[in-house]
């Protein structure tokens, strides 16, 4: 992240945190190891990636994302308060007025930052009762299109893994590992990109609620796509920048933040 991006130390500490809760809600979810020794028993009928026989097989893996959706509850959480603490502090130091005194906002005011740990639900649960948290209720509202995307997503993953595996005539323990390791880097997407989202949520409830008329991309390790967004300068609020949304993420993994302004070109 860039040096001066607001609460940057809350927010890797958050990306740790959530990683790991989403890995383990991934590996709670399938046995890859009886996956990898049932599809060792078809693994002739691979010739390549994404072979149907993979797909087919892949279609009878029951996935059980029980545990991912109190995970992303605390994804969101955590991200809504860190996109207000942001929001707050990218304000102050444009020079423009926010009111904390009431609200989601006075709840992330008065947060400690330096002494903060994610997954501590107090102030988050907080903000599902407070006024103008209604980013959040929506966030929370939509998890389960997260978790049916999740789930396609990491059914994806794994017919790629046995395809290859087969394709290259691995063992059961070699295709055990990938399939791990493919859970790992979904793990990561999902907690890096929904944090992400929940941040940009809050910052976007925080500028509206105080008339902040437009807004500005500020890039990470970007994308074509995102140097376009940063590009376009300052847009109006309710605007899409270039790459068709109104905020980061722009992609899975996208760590891009807004900054707000009050004056439009």
């Amino acid at each position: 992240m860039p040096p001066g991006r607001p609460l940057r130390q809350p927010t890797e500490d958050a990306e740790e945190y959530h990683l790991k809760a989403v890995l383990a809600a991934l590996e709670a979810a399938v046995d890859v190891e009886a996956v990898a020794s049932g599809w060792a028993k078809r693994k002739g009928l691979v010739q390549k990636a994404l072979d149907p026989g993979a797909q087919d097989y892949t279609n009878s893996v029951q996935l059980d994302l029980t545990g991912l959706s109190p995970a992303l509850a605390s994804i969101y959480g955590d991200g809504y308060l860190l996109g207000l603490g942001a929001a707050i502090q990218q304000a102050r130091d444009a020079g423009i007025d926010v009111s904390t005194d009431h609200g989601v906002s006075a709840i992330a005011n008065g947060v400690n930052w330096s002494e903060w740990k994610p997954g501590h639900t107090a102030a988050a649960d907080q903000l599902s009762g407070a006024n103008g948290g209604r980013g959040l209720a929506q966030l929370l509202s939509d998890s389960g299109l997260t978790l049916s995307g999740v789930a396609a997503s990491t059914l994806d993953d794994i017919a790629r893994v046995l395809a290859a595996g087969a394709a290259s005539g691995d063992s059961v323990d070699t295709i055990a590992r990938a399939l791990r390791a493919a859970l790992g880097n979904r793990a990561e997407m999902v907690a890096h990109t929904e944090l992400a989202r929940a941040m940009s949520v809050a910052s976007l409830d925080t500028y509206r609620a105080n008339g902040i008329a437009g807004k500005s991309w500020i890039t990470w390790n970007p994308c074509p796509v995102c140097e376009q967004n940063e590009a376009a300068g300052v847009i109006p609020m309710d605007t899409a920048f270039p790459g068709g949304v109104q905020a980061p993420p722009q992609h899975p993994r996208c760590r891009c933040s807004l900054v707000p302004s009050f004056r439009l070109p």
